[in-house]
């Protein structure tokens, strides 16, 4: 384990820092947490080490990302670290997403709306913004299916693409002329 949390200084290889993040995660163990805790909010490693928090689902993982979230005032980490809270079901995190939605200006990673009423839905809160959220999130989804439906479908087994005829070339001998007009054979020219 020690090893695998070493590799995570490695950003110039994506397969074996995705690859490193997976064995991580599959560990399951607050020994995990506390090994890669410390990296939560650094530059570098802290989108990884919280995409490994998110799926590590223990009472310390929800302790480490809830003790990052007011530690930050980038936005798009906020939303990595609500994501990850939200995948915890973390009753907790509810203030900083009240937080998050009063700030009111999103970052671009995820559709924000459709994660807090996922999350208010899974605990059964209620929350003013909530038929606001589904309808944004059901009309995206129809804009989805009606641009998907637009696409030809690849699927079937007919050809979506037009037959063409083979293309006709004269073939040259190599003891003919050679094309080039050099008066030469043409295996010894240009052949």
């Amino acid at each position: 384990m020690p090893l695998l949390v070493k590799l995570l200084e490695r950003q110039d290889d994506d397969l074996l820092l995705e690859e490193v993040q997976k064995a991580l995660a599959a560990m399951q163990s607050d020994e995990v947490v506390n090994a890669i805790a410390p990296f939560v909010l650094d530059h570098e490693k802290g989108i990884t080490v919280i995409s490994i928090l998110k799926q590590i689902k223990t009472p310390l993982s929800e302790k480490v990302l809830l003790d990052a979230y007011p530690k930050t005032n980038d936005i798009e980490m906020q939303e990595f670290l609500l994501d990850a809270l939200t995948s915890q079901f973390s009753e907790r995190a509810i203030p900083y997403i009240e937080q998050f939605i009063e700030q009111d200006s999103y970052g671009n990673v995820f559709d924000m709306g459709e994660m807090f009423y996922a999350h208010y839905k899974t605990l059964e809160k209620s929350h003013p913004l909530l038929d606001t959220w589904r309808k944004e999130s059901n009309d995206k989804n129809t804009r989805l299916d009606f641009s998907m439906n637009a696409l030809p479908d690849y699927s079937s087994n007919h050809v979506a693409f037009t037959k063409m005829e083979p293309v006709q070339v004269d073939k040259i001998g190599r003891n003919d002329p050679c094309p080039c007009g050099s008066g030469k054979k043409y295996k010894k020219c240009c052949g």
